[in-house]
């Protein structure tokens, strides 16, 4: 329990910056809009609806790079899926053989494989300080995580939790009813709503447009399919349990989300789908070539670190799959200083009787057998 606490705390310690930057920028638009709204309960409610609006377009605004370099990466990915198919099929019964090949198709296409997650992780203390600064000032009396306390919020809190948009109280949430106005559950209601129905969109919109077959075939398309009608249910829980001002916040990133992805699939398609083939029509319209546009964008993606990193792993793989095969790392001769065992196959072909010796690939010596 000790080291537990200990951990949290130090993860406490670490967010603590990102607590001060959401604040800071929070505490600043209510600071600028407060003189033009006013301080009564309503126009508070505009005040800090608007504050939560443009904060979150500060701070979406700033991990775009992030989500870029994320989507580009999921396209990526996604055009490999037929190739990555082949190699499976291919290699099917040698799996460092199959890394092997694997890894020198992300090389090829400059892909790495990691970079579609490294992106989501390196967001995720941004928006979790959302929501705690947020949480924190809704809920909490005196909220303290880390060296970061709402202190400099304190005087803001009253404000906020007596703020009403349309009727509804921002700091209150859906659960427990007996405490919640009926303008907060309506309002908590349409938004809940509002935000199941932007998930499946982003959802549908990428499966519809920028999904090659491949990826809706098989398990994986099946798996994209549930995905596209289960994970908008989860707004119906957690929706119920955060105060009004989070699931405007929420609302409003999940808008953003979509003019993002709008935007990345107009100019980013992943190939061989209906927007990849709506783009080309494009460029050739403008008097480019699409293929010598996708080629740049191949060999920049191979200077960048992703690249280099992926280039890495291929020369390991490599080197895994020589040393398995009982060759010295980056010989081409294949079983020296190991022992395997040849077989030979001789066969009778025709009435001549001529023989025809085969020689099967030489197949390692198993560990036990090394053994004595």
């Amino acid at each position: 329990m000790i080291a537990m606490a200990s951990l949290a705390q130090i993860g406490d310690w670490i967010m603590t910056p990102f607590y001060w930057i959401v604040s800071s920028v929070l505490i600043f638009f209510h600071w600028l809009l407060t003189p033009v709204l006013g301080t009564g309960n309503a126009a508070q409610g505009w005040v800090w609806f608007l504050s939560l609006i443009l904060m979150t377009c500060v701070i979406r605004g700033a991990t775009l790079p992030l989500y870029a370099k994320q989507l580009n990466s999921q396209r990526a990915m996604s055009g490999l899926q037929g190739k990555m198919k082949e190699l499976q099929k291919k290699y099917a019964g040698d799996r460092q053989r199959q890394s092997a090949e694997t890894m020198k198709l992300y090389q090829e296409a400059g892909v790495s494989p990691y970079a579609s997650c490294l992106p989501m992780l390196a967001q995720m203390p941004v928006l979790l300080s959302v929501f705690w600064v947020i949480r924190g000032v809704a809920v909490e009396t005196s909220a303290k995580r880390g060296m970061f306390t709402l202190d400099s919020m304190a005087p803001l809190k009253p404000q906020f939790e007596n703020a009403t948009f349309f009727g509804a109280r921002l700091s209150q949430a859906f659960m427990p009813m007996n405490e919640t106005t009926l303008g907060t559950k309506v309002l908590i209601v349409i938004m809940v709503l509002l935000m199941m129905l932007t998930l499946f969109y982003q959802q549908w919109y990428m499966m519809k447009r920028n999904m090659p077959p491949a990826m809706l075939e098989g398990a994986m398309g099946q798996q994209q399919k549930m995905m596209l009608y289960v994970m908008p249910f989860m707004y119906l829980i957690s929706g119920a349990a955060v105060p009004v001002g989070v699931l405007i916040y929420w609302l409003m990133s999940n808008v953003w989300t979509m003019a993002q992805q709008y935007f990345m699939v107009r100019v980013y398609p992943t190939p061989d789908t209906p927007a990849y083939a709506a783009w080309e029509d494009r460029m050739y319209a403008m008097g480019k070539d699409p293929v010598e546009i996708e080629k740049a964008r191949r060999e920049k993606a191979r200077t960048k670190n992703g690249g280099r990193l992926t280039a890495k792993m291929a020369e390991m793989a490599q080197t895994a799959q020589e040393q398995s095969a009982g060759a010295k790392p980056g010989s081409a001769k294949a079983g020296a200083g190991k022992p395997a065992i040849t077989q030979t196959v001789t066969t009778t072909v025709g009435a001549s009787g001529k023989q025809v010796v085969v020689r099967q690939q030489p197949h390692n010596v198993s560990r036990a057998k090394r053994k004595h």
